[in-house]
């Protein structure tokens, strides 16, 4: 019987950013390319803060925002929201720039439930649920009725049992932990992948590049850290310790 290794991907992400949302999708189909080889995954998101001065419970108005750091940044913003719009339509995401931009303490401690519920089969659900509530829906992820309807709507969790666990105050310091560790250990915006502990993808990637490192991996020929990773294969890589 062939012999098949369980790979471990930790993705620091937030729901806030969009290009979070692509590389999310752009893992899943990675895995998907991968299936015949002899793997598993071990997927884990952890939560990161992106909009640091929000605290819990405040929004602010999502159009606004982008519209306001357009006027410092005008060209550079414009070709990056083009260069989303563009990805995201290639895999289906739909980005809108409506409703509100909330603190997502409250939806991190969504999806760190999720994961100590059912591991990665019902947290990677209610990841996708989240990002596309925020990025095509408009919703505010920050509203309990809204998180409590998309745990239901998953399978998670009942409504009534969902508003109870986000008006209590379980996971609340595990998510200010993991965030401070993030920070802590160099991260400094989102998306980071962290696959086996050793090498670190910054910033959104295409499947291609999620396939290579797999079957780099599925062949006992990864690298370890410290050495080059042979030939380019994601845009932003490196192979280095990290702590998440």
């Amino acid at each position: 019987m062939e012999s098949r290794r369980v790979i471990k991907v930790s993705v620091i992400s937030d729901f806030t950013c969009p290009f979070c949302y692509i590389g999310h999708r752009e893992l899943l189909d990675a895995i998907v390319l991968c299936q015949d080889l002899p793997i598993d995954f071990d997927i884990e998101y952890r939560p990161y803060k992106l909009m640091a001065s929000l605290s819990e419970g405040e929004s602010i108005d999502k159009k606004m925002y982008y519209i306001n750091k357009a006027k410092s940044a005008e060209a550079h913003l414009a070709e990056k929201l083009k260069v989303l719009r563009s990805w995201g339509e290639r895999l289906g995401i739909v980005v809108k720039y409506g409703g509100v931009i909330s603190e997502t303490s409250r939806a991190h401690r969504l999806s760190l439930k999720a994961y100590h519920m059912g591991g990665q089969d019902l947290q990677l659900p209610i990841l996708t649920a989240l990002f596309h509530a925020f990025t095509t829906l408009n919703q505010d992820i920050g509203d309990y009725e809204v998180l409590a309807g998309i745990a239901e709507d998953v399978g998670m969790m009942s409504k009534a049992e969902a508003l109870e666990f986000l008006e209590s105050d379980e996971l609340k310091t595990e998510v200010v932990n993991f965030m401070s560790a993030a920070k802590e250990g160099g991260v400094k915006g989102v998306p980071v992948a962290v696959v086996q502990e050793k090498w670190v993808v910054e910033g959104s990637q295409k499947a291609e590049c999620f396939v290579s490192i797999f079957k780099k991996i599925a062949a006992n020929t990864e690298s370890m850290p410290g050495t080059p990773i042979p030939g380019p294969i994601c845009g932003s890589m490196s192979v280095k310790p990290v702590k998440v």
